[in-house]
This record gives C-alpha cells, sequence and structure tokens, in this order.
C-alpha cells in the first residue's frame, strides 16, 4: 500500500488557532510541535489535575452527518444512504485532501500522517517482507485482515457508489490506496467514546500522543449546571498537573486494549501492553449440553464463543470470568448437574470454583495443550527475536524488524506465563478445594479445616 498523497507541511500555530476557533472555550492546551517535529499537544499554561485541557463541542466532530453535510459528496452519499459510516467518513477525508487548502480543513489535514515508515506506521502498511517478520502472531492475522477487509470494501464502493456516481468520485482521486490511507487515518486518530456505533474524529484533540503511564482519556461530559444538558462536549482531562509547555500525553484505545490493538490501530509497539494475547474460547456445538450452557453464559453477558485478553503474569493477568468460562465449556459428566435449571441462576457462582478435580483437569489440559500449540509455532524465530531486542537499532536491524520481534516476544511471554500457571495448577489439583467442599463451607456444616461442625454432644433434654 502506498500514501494517496505526500504528508503535507505542519503549521502548529495554524492548526492552534483553527483549533481554538472550533473548542468551547479558550483551550488550556494547543496543537504544537515535538522535538521530532510531529504534531504533539503542548500545555499553554499552568494545567491542573482533573482540568478540561481541551473540550470541543459536538458540533465540532466529525462524523458521517459531515461527510453528508460535504458540498462536493454529501447530495451522493445522502441519496445511497446505505454506505457504512466508517467509509462516509473516509469519502470526506479522502475528499478534503484533494481539495488541498480550498479545504476548511485544511489546517489540521495537513497534521495528518502518510502512509509511510515512522508516519502513519500501522502493520496493514508494511510491505510483505516486513510483515513476514510477525509469522505467528495475532498481529499478522489481523493485519492482513484489514488488507482484505478494504479490498472487499473498495470492490464494493467501485460497483456500487462509485458507479452510480462517477461525476463525483472521481477514480484518480478515490482510489484503493486512498481508502486505506483514509481507513488508517480513522482507525489511528479515534478513540473510545467516539468508536463503533458512535465513530467521529476529534480535530486538534487527536494530536495528543500516547504513554503508557498516561491515565487520561477521552470523554463526552455535557457542559450544563452539575454536567447536565446544554449539549455534550469531547473533553480530554488531565490526570495530572502539567507546567506550561509541557506536552500533554493519553491512554489510546480501550481500557481493556491490548498490545496487538495498540499495534495494530495506532502504531505503537513493545512496552507493557505488547505482553498480552487474545484468547478466544468457544462451547462446541455437538456439545450435549450446549443449550444449558449458552442459557448459562447469555444470562452472565457472554455469549456461546467469547474473547477474552490474556496479559503477561499467568492466572493474574486473567479476565476474572476467563476460567470459569473455561469450566462452563468443559463440563460435563456428573458435573453437569449444576447446569439443571434449578441452578440456572446460580451455576455462574459454582463455575467461579474448581468443580471437581477431574473438570479441572480438563481445563488445566485443554489450557496446555493450546499454549503449547500456539507457541509452537514461533519457537523457530526465538533466538532470532530476542537477539533483535537486545541489540536494538544499533545493531544494524531495521526499525520494523524491531517492532515486530517486541511484538512476538510480547505474545510469546503471555503465553508462556500462562502455560506455566496452567501446568502448576495441574499439579496442584490433589490439594485444590472443590465445590462440594466449598458449597458444605457456605452452609457452614464444615469448618475452615474441613471439620464438622456438629459436635457430637448429647444435650440434657434427650432430643439429640
Amino acid at each position: 500500500l502506498r500514501p494517496p498523497r505526500e504528508a503535507a507541511v505542519y503549521d502548529a500555530a495554524a492548526l492552534a488557532r483553527w483549533t481554538e476557533a472550533r473548542a468551547r472555550d479558550a483551550p488550556a492546551a494547543v496543537p504544537g510541535v515535538g522535538p521530532d517535529g510531529a504534531p504533539v499537544l503542548l500545555a499553554a499554561r499552568a494545567i491542573k489535575k482533573g482540568e478540561a485541557v481541551v473540550s470541543l463541542p459536538e458540533a465540532s466532530l466529525l462524523t458521517r452527518a459531515s461527510a453528508e453535510a460535504s458540498p462536493r459528496i454529501g447530495a451522493a452519499l445522502r441519496t445511497a444512504g446505505d454506505t457504512k459510516d466508517w467509509v462516509a467518513l473516509a469519502l470526506y477525508l479522502i475528499d478534503e485532501s484533494a481539495a488541498g487548502t480550498s479545504s476548511e480543513l485544511a489546517p489540521w489535514l495537513a497534521a495528518l500522517p502518510a502512509a509511510g515508515e515512522g508516519s502513519l506506521d500501522l502493520p496493514m502498511f508494511w510491505d510483505d517482507d516486513e510483515l513476514s517478520h510477525l509469522q505467528g502472531t495475532q498481529l499478522l492475522e489481523r493485519a492482513v485482515g484489514y488488507r482484505e477487509y478494504l479490498a472487499y470494501e473498495y470492490g464494493e464502493l467501485s460497483e456500487g457508489l462509485f458507479s452510480d456516481f462517477p461525476d463525483v468520485f472521481d477514480p484518480s482521486v478515490f482510489t484503493a490506496d486512498a481508502l486505506a490511507w483514509a481507513f488508517g487515518v480513522l482507525r489511528s486518530r479515534s478513540h473510545p467514546p467516539l468508536t463503533g456505533a458512535e465513530l467521529a474524529l476529534a480535530p486538534g484533540a487527536d494530536v495528543a500522543r500516547f504513554s503508557e503511564g498516561s491515565q487520561a482519556r477521552w470523554a463526552l461530559r455535557g457542559f450544563g449546571p452539575l454536567g447536565l444538558g446544554g449539549g455534550k462536549a469531547l473533553e480530554l482531562v488531565a490526570d495530572r498537573a502539567y507546567a506550561e509547555g509541557e506536552e500533554i500525553t493519553m491512554a489510546y484505545g480501550a481500557e481493556e486494549a491490548s498490545g496487538t490493538d495498540l499495534a495494530l490501530d495506532y502504531g505503537i509497539y513493545g512496552g507493557r501492553a505488547a505482553e498480552g494475547y487474545a484468547l478466544s474460547l468457544a462451547i462446541p456445538e455437538d456439545d450435549v449440553n450446549y443449550d444449558d450452557k449458552a442459557d448459562v453464559a447469555e444470562l452472565n453477558g457472554l455469549g456461546v464463543s467469547q474473547t477474552f485478553l490474556c496479559r503477561a503474569g499467568g492466572e493474574m493477568g486473567l479476565d476474572p470470568d476467563f476460567l470459569p468460562y473455561m469450566r462452563l465449556a468443559n463440563c460435563s459428566g456428573t458435573d453437569a448437574f449444576h447446569l439443571e435449571s434449578l441452578f440456572r441462576n446460580e451455576a455462574w457462582d459454582h463455575m467461579r470454583v474448581p468443580l471437581s478435580e477431574e473438570s479441572e483437569a480438563a481445563v488445566c489440559k485443554t489450557m496446555i495443550e493450546g499454549c503449547d500449540a500456539v507457541l509452537a509455532g514461533t519457537e523457530s524465530f526465538r533466538s532470532e527475536d530476542r537477539a533483535v531486542c537486545r541489540e536494538g537499532l544499533a545493531g544494524g536491524h531495521a526499525p520494523r524488524r524491531l517492532l515486530a520481534a517486541l511484538q512476538r516476544e510480547g505474545e510469546r511471554r503471555a503465553l508462556a506465563g500462562l502455560r506455566d500457571a496452567f501446568a502448576a495448577r495441574q499439579e496442584a489439583l490433589p490439594t485444590l478445594e472443590y465445590y462440594a467442599t466449598w458449597r458444605l463451607k457456605s452452609l457452614s456444616l464444615i469448618d475452615e479445616d474441613g471439620e464438622s461442625t456438629y459436635s457430637g454432644n448429647y444435650d440434657s433434654s434427650g432430643i439429640w
């Protein structure tokens, strides 16, 4: 994939003026230039923790409505009606970018990166040789998935919208590469809550760069009394105090984002977030208790297939619903009584403790074998990846080769830690407390040492 245009010259002062004109109040932070020449968000004055550093009214956000209001492509989008929201926004970006300095978005567009190394540096823009260094990772699978998805969507546009409105969508402007660039911009410049069904861009606020240590995130807030009524504004709230001129950073993506998510959508690699792996589990359709298990899962906000993020740290890095879901999926034999309708509302609580030694052994075996299978797929790259990570750029390794090694090592560490945790759990099976014991304790029929709470002494009434 190639960028549809060269990166424009970034004018920080022009973007600062443009952003201030669209802001609700005089912003406490303005776009500036970082030491590396990249756009950043700088404190315009001293800022206190908890203060909104940027506040953009909803009318200043770029949405599907913005695209449909375009004097050039808006009528076509309104007529078509069924164009996906992200596609409408992407076409709007392409059109405004092609308009150059005459675009009302020109100061902001000039700050947008092209799809090149060191700029819009997402894996979907890597060449095949660079992607080969991601072999065995979830990141490769998802990056290739993005490429295939974009190829499909461009084909749909070519046969539909572009064909219906050839005078509106110039084929020399609305190319496959242009759509890929706009898709990359949308993925890399949008953050919750402006994602999914609420997809929107926040020009000006989006220059805040990522910091692994930052807890600051975008938020939509009412600006009436007590934050109620009076419309809403997109705000970035400082998670600490900043001195005038200091760069303001934020957290990217959803709070549960993995390293793969951050690399895929934002071009951020390495760090603690990289040490994660998305584990997809499912209740087998041929399970004799499929319907009962599906009901239990649904009652607890889960589906018949579910993805959990595993972070480095073994069991400590697991989602609290992961083990219960694993036990539910593996529940069989004499343990299946937990799935009976009588226990439907309590079944999930039952799953929070080991059901039986046989059931927990099946859970451990499934996890260990699954981790081993994935780890085996990257074992041949292990020594080389570690050498690349150790030597870094100083060792003559290309930047993307280093990024790929960091990503693959991060996924491997998360899986290895999980595998070791379940291997240790497997060895400890004889000493674990299972449902039967847990239940007796919850009814106070035995104490913490497993001894009966019945004293065995007869009283003088003769009843006992």
